[in-house]
């Protein structure tokens, strides 16, 4: 995870997250990026908004690691439409209602390009075996009713940000997370809202080598 955490950094080729102060991690479950950064960088503020049942294992798994993360509790039920998986139209604009200028907005979603019919039929029998009572799923694994396409996400992106990068799955996928997920054409996108946050200015960067060990870690 700390190889994923390191390209998410990293992987743009900019200096933004050795500058920044605060970083937000939306709906990250028990917080394993959130973990991570916070190893990369201990002195960064990181928190981590997900329902408060959810969070108490966050904080457990915090404690384990010896990390110190700001837990705040949410219903994003209640923000229509919303589902978890993260790729509803609606929800790209209000990201970047609430990043600063020049901010940074790292995803990472399984995506589905608009012609694909399935990743796996084994996992999308398995998927259709359970039902949420707020959210209805697509057919397909890890899919949501609403969900944009790869490429009507990537259009929709552009609206409001910057595409700076795009890292494919096997530059961060590990053999033990290829059965979750991580191997189902998982990427993660780096894009920048315009403008230019004054305080980043004149800022000096610490030492970053040791992220080439991480970067290559599953």
């Amino acid at each position: 995870m700390r190889g994923a955490a390191a390209h998410c950094a990293d992987g743009s080729g900019t200096s933004d997250f050795w500058r920044a102060k605060k970083l937000l991690d939306l709906g990250r479950g028990p917080g394993l990026y959130a973990v991570a950064f916070t190893k990369l960088r201990p002195e960064l503020e990181v928190c981590v908004f997900d329902l408060p049942a959810v969070l108490s294992r966050t904080a457990r798994y915090a404690q384990e690691h010896g990390v110190k993360l700001k837990l705040i509790g949410g219903d994003f039920w209640q923000d229509e439409p919303y589902n978890p998986g993260g790729k509803r139209p609606e929800l790209l604009p209000k990201i970047h209602a609430c990043l600063n200028p020049g901010g940074l907005f790292v995803s990472k979603h399984c995506f589905y390009s608009r012609a694909e019919a399935s990743k796996s039929a084994l996992l999308d029998l398995e998927w259709s075996l359970t039902a949420w009572s707020r959210v209805k799923k697509d057919e397909r694994v890890y899919s949501f009713a609403g969900d944009l396409s790869y490429e009507d996400y990537l259009e929709r992106l552009g609206e409001f940000f910057t595409v700076e990068k795009i890292i494919e799955t096997k530059a961060f996928v590990g053999p033990p997370l290829g059965k979750i997920g991580d191997a189902l054409d998982s990427r993660i996108i780096v894009a920048r809202k315009p403008g230019q946050n004054p305080d980043d200015q004149g800022k000096p960067l610490p030492d970053r080598s040791f992220l080439r060990g991480l970067a290559n870690a599953s």
